[in-house]
């Protein structure tokens, strides 16, 4: 398992479903706190799991989860599903100091963007935001068919490593860097212009001092390099 676990850990695991996985790690011995939104599957894991000391469930939608539901410390696992994978994702910043590492089956696009390099058309505002506070690997791909009902689309499993690359403000570099990618078709510059309401010769002088060329496009950047022009950009304000 990708993941690890081991005996007296905490794993936090998003959507435990009827709890084949769950029921793996609760047999490891590790102290298992499943998150499930869905009325008919809560069922399922408190008839499964009655009794079993190592094993809570929290029954609640993820994205209404604190840190006040949480260990203080833990291992994240999890099949994210494909319609609300980025914002799940994004919600880890608010459990970053506290989860060690995370292990997700994604949509397998998702995950090429998330591991996108400069200059991949795949490099997006998503990319970066999330490099900001993680490291991610794309582990293996999974077969559509390895799942019931068998979806559309092929699925990635990706881990996630805390860093921490985050601006103190959060937030406005999010904004900064959404911006950038407003016209992702047309040049840094126009994107610039268009999605920070910034005037030509502003863009074309920061884009200069972080040492690109004028006619470079929003996915051409790494991460430093956004990190550098958002610098730039606090500066102006």
């Amino acid at each position: 398992m990708a993941l690890n676990p081991q005996p007296g850990e905490n794993i936090v695991e998003i959507g435990s479903g009827k709890g084949a996985l769950t029921a793996v790690m609760v047999k490891k011995g590790c102290r298992v706190t499943a998150i499930e939104f869905d009325s008919e599957l809560i069922s399922v894991l408190e008839h499964k799991f009655n009794n079993v000391n190592n094993f809570t469930l929290l029954a609640k939608d993820f994205l209404t989860v604190t840190s006040a539901d949480l260990p203080s410390r833990f291992k994240l696992i999890g099949n994210i599903p494909y319609n609300i994978t980025t914002v799940i994702l994004e919600k880890l910043f608010e459990f970053k100091k506290a989860v060690s590492n995370a292990v997700f089956t994604v949509q397998s696009e998702v995950a090429d963007r998330l591991t996108a390099s400069p200059g991949a058309r795949a490099n997006g505002s998503f990319t970066i935001i999330m490099q900001a506070g993680f490291d991610i690997k794309a582990m293996f791909r999974v077969h559509p068919g390895a799942f019931k009902p068998v979806p559309a689309v092929g699925s990635t499993v990706i881990k996630l490593k805390p860093v921490s690359r985050e601006p103190e403000d959060f937030e406005n570099f999010k904004t900064f860097v959404r911006g950038c990618f407003r016209q992702k078709r047309k040049t840094l510059n126009n994107s610039m212009q268009l999605g920070l309401n910034l005037p030509k010769k502003e863009c074309e002088s920061m884009i200069e001092q972080i040492g690109k060329q004028d006619n470079i496009r929003s996915e051409q950047l790494s991460f430093d390099d956004y990190l550098n022009l958002y610098e730039l950009w606090c500066d102006l304000r």
